[in-house]
């Protein structure tokens, strides 16, 4: 065999390392394909920046813009002119509300505290079955309506007048807005057409720049795509091939050819296994790797899945929902003791309170009446008595209403306070009884839910993850089956590749991979299996294989290649779809036996150009 054979058998050894499955050809004319798509993209993207904007520009609509501003600069004075003075208008408004509304104040404040009052009684002796709680809550209801009546008659007298001027404010307030509106509007007018005066490009026909800005994006995503692809199919180790046979053949420097040895080299170091000696230990590896697959596939063969047996969602959901509801239960109790305490009067006591207050009250008025009965009875002529009895009068004014709001707030308290409790009743405390129900359906829904299950009881998920590592353990076997082809690891290629070429090729390689993987070490299997398995309580449950399930036992002995591997789990795979027939087929382990099938081809040619 001459050198440059010779050199063409190594490379040779070197691309069948690195399992690639292109046609370097191929990849050749597409890249040619490639290019010339990126030189016409970019041509057209030039063609494109070329074009001028001078015609474009649209000199009229500039002037036009140059009125806007002037016409818009004027109404814009006088709209902040008629703003000022509604806003004059709507201040002295709102100084009469403010005197009708203190006029008026605290009979509103009065009526509403009492009807508050009373609502909230209402609503709860609704749900009261005590004879004398319902009694004291009537009883209280008859009391503050016959007040509501007597203040109803004096707020009527000064209600009409703050009502206009509410009124009058409504009007001004929206004339305001309007206003408010319009200003904003020209506003914005004005600083858009400003902004169009200050920059010249707005005067461009933007349509078909817009346009061609699109293109030019669309032109160079397709680029960078292609660009993409381009970089792919230059690091395929047949497309690199070709390049360096291109090379060796028209008898170019060897030294030409040095860069795409490198970068040939570095991919190959990369696959599993590639670096360690095909020795014993290889070997002794492959065959514990076999046994690991084999022994993994059995052991699913012999696993019931039964989904009732396992840590599932639903048995999560279950436990969860049982303590919910006896929490609510709890809570039910406690709602029921918090009302009754409301019923009875019995944490503030506000009745009495009331009572007390209402006693003052009376004095305070009592002392009012004779008071001003000797104000009255006083002569004008007698200025310092007179003037003393005017201020003790108003004193005495002052202090009966302070007693009056402060009743009220009493009022409002236990109306809250009723309001609450009535609440709870038709709220909080249906809620937690929906709740209770709506969780002890669910429990029954999801035990239900499991029983029927029409996958047998199947735990898929826990089988299909089996299945995973399942096919990792082969795809082992395949690594270590495809290292055993080749007698020799690639820096022994390298090093006969520069004996050949006389050209230096492991002073640009990366060394340190090859250190770092040249050393086989041992997997632990059993480790790697249970770090990979799914979190279970399912335990393998041995079967007579007739009698249970109808399917075959996987020996480890009876599988010495991957394609009888997968025969085995298409037959595991027939009788799980007879449980349930909607689970898709997992084609990843055939492609793997394809894959491995292809490279024992491959290793035929290689032994054949030996032999040649």
């Amino acid at each position: 065999m001459d050198d440059k054979l010779k050199v063409l058998w190594n490379l040779d050894v070197l691309v069948k390392m690195c399992r690639s499955k292109s046609d370097g050809p191929s990849l050749r004319v597409e890249e040619v394909e490639i290019n010339n798509k990126i030189r016409g993209y970019q041509q057209e993207i030039n063609d494109i920046n070329s074009l001028s904007d001078e015609d474009s520009y649209d000199s009229s609509a500039e002037m036009a813009d140059r009125n806007i501003e002037i016409i818009t600069k004027k109404q814009l004075q006088t709209l902040k002119n008629e703003l000022k003075d509604k806003n004059k208008e709507l201040n002295n408004l709102k100084e009469a509300e403010a005197k009708a509304y203190e006029s008026t104040n605290l009979l509103r404040e009065t009526k509403a505290s009492y009807e508050k009052y009373i609502l909230s009684m209402q609503e709860r002796v609704v749900s009261v079955t005590d004879n004398d709680t319902i009694n004291r809550y009537n009883n209280l209801i008859d009391d503050t309506s016959r007040k509501i009546s007597d203040i109803n008659i004096e707020l009527g007298e000064e209600n009409e007048e703050y009502v206009n001027v509410q009124g009058s404010i409504e009007d001004v307030t929206a004339e305001i807005i309007e206003l408010e509106e319009k200003i904003d509007k020209k506003k914005k007018l004005l600083a858009e057409t400003q902004a169009n005066l200050e920059n010249k490009d707005n005067y461009v026909d933007h349509s078909k720049k817009e346009k061609n800005t699109k293109r030019i994006n669309e032109l160079e995503e397709k680029i960078s795509d292609l660009n993409s692809r381009l970089e792919e199919l230059q690091a395929n180790p047949k497309y690199i091939e070709t390049k360096i046979k291109d090379i060796i053949n028209s008898d170019e420097a060897p030294e030409n050819a040095k860069s795409y040895l490198v970068e040939l080299i570095n991919i190959v170091i990369r696959q599993p296994y590639i670096n360690v000696a095909n020795d014993n230990k290889l070997e002794e590896e492959l065959l514990r790797a076999t046994q690991a697959r084999d022994s993994f596939a059995n052991e699913i063969d012999q696993k019931t899945y039964n989904i009732l047996e396992a840590n599932t969602p639903e048995k999560v959901r279950i436990n969860y929902l049982e303590k919910r509801i006896n929490r609510w239960q709890t809570e039910l109790t406690e709602l029921e003791e918090k009302v009754s305490l409301v019923d009875q009067d019995k944490n503030f006591e506000y009745k009495l309170n009331e009572q007390e207050i209402n006693d003052m009250i009376a004095v305070m008025k009592k002392d009012l009446s004779e008071f001003q009965k000797a104000y009255d009875d006083t002569p004008d002529t007698n200025i310092s008595v007179k003037a003393s009895l005017k201020v003790s009068v108003d004193e005495k004014r002052n202090d009966i209403v302070e007693a009056e709001k402060i009743a009220t707030q009493f009022r409002l308290n236990e109306a809250e306070d009723i309001a609450k409790a009535s609440y709870i009743i038709k709220n909080d405390y249906e809620e937690y009884k929906n709740n209770i129900l709506n969780a002890q359906k669910e429990i029954s829904n999801l035990r239900n839910r499991l029983l029927t299950k029409k996958s047998g009881l199947i735990d898929i998920s826990t089988r299909n993850k089996d299945k995973d590592i399942l096919k990792e353990l082969a795809q082992t076997v395949i690594d270590l089956k495809h290292r055993r082809q080749f007698p020799d690891t690639p820096i022994d290629v390298v090093r006969r590749l520069e004996d050949e070429l006389k050209i230096n090729l492991t002073d640009s390689i990366d060394m340190n991979i090859i250190n770092q993987t040249q050393t086989l070490v041992p997997k632990d299997y059993d480790t790697y299996i249970i770090n990979k398995a799914p979190i279970s309580n399912l335990e393998p449950e041995r079967f007579e294989p007739e009698e249970k399930r109808g399917l075959k036992v996987i020996e480890a002995t009876d599988i010495d290649e991957p394609e009888q591997l997968l025969n085995m789990l298409n037959e595991v795979k027939t009788a799980d779809e007879v449980i349930n027939e909607q689970i898709p087929e997992d084609n990843s382990v055939k492609e793997s036996v394809q894959q491995e099938e292809t490279e024992q081809i491959d290793d035929t040619l290689e032994e054949n150009n030996a032999n040649i």
